[in-house]
């Protein structure tokens, strides 16, 4: 059964505290699990882990079923970054007009516009379905580019 986009909304408005509070623990232990040096700063300051994290991935086989699994922790990773490196914060889009209405974002930047939101996931999701050899950095990259205001 399809859901409309008003309970969609709802839901995720809903659950964006439990969403909100579990990434940082998520990206934490994910840095952990594979070895990152001092992986609680990847919390603070997320961009300088950027090039643990590409060579950690670069030659990785994602199978199918991890798939999920680490869109979600890169689409955390690149919205810290976000946050950080362009003063946003996490938030549901609620704006019916957005191409990310009903989805967690990145948006109210700081000396940019209103209305810009950010999808993370979906860059993260560009990059776990580019075949190895794969490059965060460029992904990364390709997020800023994609986005009018910080170009």
């Amino acid at each position: 059964m399809n859901k409309n986009p008003e309970s969609i909304l709802k839901e995720r408005i809903n659950n964006f505290e439990k969403f909100r509070k579990e990434r940082l623990p998520v990206l934490h232990k994910f840095s952990e699990a594979i070895g990152l040096p001092n992986p609680h700063e990847i919390l603070l300051v997320p961009k300088r882990y950027l090039p643990y994290l590409d060579e950690f991935l670069e030659d990785q086989v994602i199978e199918e079923h991890n798939r999920s699994w680490l869109i979600t922790r890169i689409g955390y990773f690149f919205g810290e970054i976000l946050v950080e490196e362009f003063q946003g914060c996490w938030m549901v889009d609620e704006n019916t007009s957005s191409e990310n209405f009903t989805k967690y974002v990145i948006g109210d930047f700081e000396n940019n516009i209103n209305t810009l939101t950010v999808d993370p996931f979906l860059f993260a999701a560009r990059f776990v379905d580019t075949p190895a050899p794969r490059s965060l950095k460029n992904a990364y990259t390709d997020m800023l580019s994609n986005i009018p205001s910080f170009n």
